[in-house]
C-alpha cells in the first residue's frame, strides 16, 4: 500500500476494474456495446447458393432466355400461342376463344321439285373441294324459305342419313342412305331419286350414272315408267328434267 493510500485507507484502482471506464470505448454495460457484424455460416451459404442454382434451374426449364443484354430471337422460339392473334386478344376474364374454321367455298346446283312435279335448279355453296357427301347433304336440307314460298320442295326425308358407303367407282356413284329414304313410295319415290341422279350426274365431273343402297344394302330403284333399274341416270328420267 502507497503512502498516499495508506493516509486515506483505500486501495488503488487497477486498470478494468468495475467502474473504472475501459480504455478506447464506452463505460461497461449492455446497451451501449457496439453491435458486431456477423459473417454467414458455411451452411447457411451453402444453402443461399443451392436457392440461386435451383431459381435458374426453374427458370431455364421455363423456356425464358437467360442473357447478360436483350437478344433477338428466332420466330421458331416463340411459343405458338403468341403467335396466334386470336389467344392474345381474347375476351375478359381470361375466356379463351377459337376462330371459326373459313376454307374455299364454291355454288353448285341442287334439283328441287316444282308444283309442276318437274325439276327445277337452285344454287348451293358447299365446302371446296366438293365432295359427294356434301352435295347430298346439301340436297337432303331441301328449299330455303324463299324457294319454299314459290312452291319448291324437296321429297327426301330431312331424317335421311347419308352413310359409308357413298363413294364413287370407275364414274358410277354408289349412294348409300338410312332406312328412312326406303320408306319413300309411289310418285315422292320416283321424284326423290331424279333428284339425286340429277344433282350428282350434274356437278361431279365423270359421274355417269348412280346406284343406290339401302343401309349398306344394294336396292333396284324405280323409273318414272315404274320398271326397276340397279343403274340410273339422267337419260331414264329425263320426263322429270327440267323444262
Amino acid at each position: 500500500m502507497s503512502p498516499a493510500n495508506a493516509a486515506t485507507g483505500t486501495a488503488r484502482r487497477r486498470p478494468g476494474c468495475a467502474g473504472a471506464p475501459r480504455r478506447g470505448g464506452p463505460a461497461t454495460g449492455s446497451r451501449d456495446r457496439p453491435r458486431l457484424h456477423r459473417w454467414p455460416t458455411t451452411a447457411t451459404a451453402a444453402l443461399a447458393m443451392a436457392g440461386c442454382l435451383l431459381g435458374g434451374a426453374l427458370v431455364a426449364g421455363c423456356g425464358v432466355p437467360i442473357g447478360t443484354h436483350p437478344s433477338p430471337i428466332t420466330h421458331a422460339a416463340v411459343p405458338f400461342s403468341l403467335l396466334d392473334p386470336a389467344a392474345s386478344s381474347g375476351p375478359p376474364g381470361g375466356a379463351t376463344t377459337i376462330a371459326p374454321y373459313t376454307s374455299q367455298r364454291l355454288t353448285l346446283q341442287i334439283y328441287l321439285v316444282a308444283p309442276t312435279s318437274r325439276l327445277v335448279a337452285v344454287d348451293r355453296v358447299v365446302p371446296s373441294p366438293s365432295d359427294l357427301v356434301s352435295i347430298l347433304q346439301a340436297l337432303i336440307a331441301g328449299p330455303n324459305s324463299t324457294e319454299a314460298a314459290t312452291g319448291l320442295q324437296g321429297q327426301i326425308p330431312a331424317q335421311t342419313k347419308v352413310l359409308g358407303g357413298t363413294q364413287i367407282v370407275n364414274n358410277v356413284a354408289t349412294v348409300d342412305l338410312s332406312a328412312a329414304f326406303g320408306q319413300l313410295a309411289g310418285q315422292a319415290q320416283i321424284q326423290a331419286i331424279a333428284q339425286i341422279v340429277f344433282t350428282i350426274t350434274g356437278d361431279l365431273s365423270g359421274v355417269t350414272g348412280v346406284t343406290f343402297e339401302i343401309a349398306g344394302q344394294p336396292a333396284s330403284v324405280p323409273q318414272p315408267d315404274g320398271a326397276l333399274v340397279n343403274v340410273a341416270t339422267r337419260a331414264q328420267y329425263a320426263a322429270l328434267a327440267p323444262a
